[in-house]
């Protein structure tokens, strides 16, 4: 299960976000959700470069093996070239 959501705000800014779900068939209350978040700014639109700023989190329920955490939270910054 997911969803995908996104609003360009004008000519050089949008913001984006996504979110899944992926249960266990077996046992509802082990599942995955990985959801993401990001704001995409337009730097040159001669050569359609752009700057995109966000961050992606993954949850995974049930017992975690050689204590790992169950939410890792990353941040991230990419430059963009669509062509």
């Amino acid at each position: 299960l997911g969803a995908d959501l996104s609003h360009k705000i004008n000519d050089r800014h949008c913001i984006n976000a996504s979110f899944e779900y992926f249960p266990s068939f077996l046992d509802f209350g082990d599942f995955r959700v990985n959801s993401k978040a990001a704001w995409e700014m337009l730097i040159d639109p001669d050569w359609n470069l752009s700057l995109k700023l966000g961050f992606l989190d993954r949850y995974q329920s049930g017992a975690q093996a050689n204590g790992a955490k169950r939410n890792d939270l990353d941040y991230f910054a990419e430059l963009v070239w669509k062509f």
